[in-house]
């Protein structure tokens, strides 16, 4: 159907993003704002795989190669679990935590994946925990101190 499986991938995340802005209509502004910011950002990513995609496809003239079932679940499946886990996890431990965690756990599989072994060094786990700190820390501000929105504030109550 689709010469490259990235344009695919595109046109499923607009189209589930799509749907999922349609359940946000019932909400009040307020309690919609966060949601419908996270399912645009969603739609400009997809935007970006499929520009990415046609760009590769004009310059190479072919697609991508196919991954296995293997690859795919490492690649997709892994981090969706991840995903899970912290949305399992929000109300305990609360938003900020759960993504200073889950910001570090996709580093270091991301490492795993791309080396094909886990070979970060101390330097490397240093620059993870500053990174997914500051990371958190940004969203604090944004979310918290500028937009004042709702998060699940966790075991210590941010």
């Amino acid at each position: 159907m689709w010469k490259d499986q990235d344009i695919g991938l595109g046109v499923v995340i607009i189209l589930l993003s799509s749907l999922f802005l349609t359940q946000t209509a019932k909400l009040s502004s307020a309690s919609a704002m966060f949601p419908k910011w996270l399912l645009w950002m969603m739609v400009f990513a997809a935007v970006l795989i499929i520009v990415k995609a046609c760009v590769r496809l004009k310059r190479k003239g072919q697609p991508k190669q196919h991954i296995s079932l293997r690859e795919f679940g490492i690649e997709a499946g892994i981090p969706g679990g991840m995903l899970l886990l912290a949305c399992l996890l929000l109300e305990l431990l609360g938003f900020y935590i759960c993504c200073f965690l889950i910001l570090i756990a996709v580093s270091i599989l991301q490492d795993w994946i791309l080396e094909g072994r886990y070979s970060l060094t101390k330097a490397g786990l240093l620059r993870i925990l500053c990174f997914s700190g500051g990371v958190s820390v940004l969203m604090f501000f944004c979310f918290s101190v500028l937009l004042s929105l709702p998060t699940p504030a966790g075991i210590l109550g941010f």
